[in-house]
């Protein structure tokens, strides 16, 4: 028995995206490959060996790992805090990047929604469409460029640095 389906990742996305009905056909075809039997005794007890060993290494990584991702996002909020109180944009560290305070800016609603709304109340307001629908973007447009963006911090705690090597020439 081979492990090789007989289809690879061209075949997936040709199906995908070409002809839907070359995908049902590719599928017949696929489906044909090794169809589902149960399993005898001895191919019923590798599978439930498998599934143990998955199951062990699953928790052995749970044992190892714990809540670090928890610890670590209260660590980061700390050090974020910190870093804004003491006006910090970064923190040098022996053997890797220096950890950074990176700030991004959004606006929470979306320009297409201010325009739609604000067009809507005009049509509304004036009883003409087209009217409405060239005051109230020109409306919304000065709303939108009003509309403070939000800043927010976060940080960016980069790989450790690989050992540096002497260069050969």
């Amino acid at each position: 028995m081979t492990n090789d389906p007989g289809y690879d990742m061209g075949d997936l996305i040709r199906a995908m995206l070409g002809n839907p009905l070359d995908a049902l056909a590719r599928a017949d075809i696929v489906s044909d490959v090794e169809p589902a039997r149960p399993p005898s005794a001895g191919e019923l007890a590798a599978i439930q060996d498998l599934a143990e060993n998955a199951a062990r290494l699953q928790d052995e990584i749970q044992a190892a790992v714990g809540d670090k991702g928890g610890e670590l996002r209260k660590l980061k909020s700390q050090l974020k805090d910190q870093m804004l109180r003491h006006g910090l944009r970064d923190v040098s560290i022996a053997g890797r990047p220096p950890i950074e305070l990176t700030e991004s800016s959004s606006r929470k609603p979306t320009r297409k929604a201010i325009v739609s709304a604000m067009q809507k109340a005009m049509i509304k307001q004036l009883g003409d469409e087209e009217k409405g629908m060239k005051e109230g973007k020109m409306k919304a447009l000065n709303l939108w460029n009003l509309i403070e963006p939000s800043k927010t911090n976060s940080l960016s705690i980069p790989d450790p640095s690989p050992p540096e090597m002497e260069s050969p020439y």
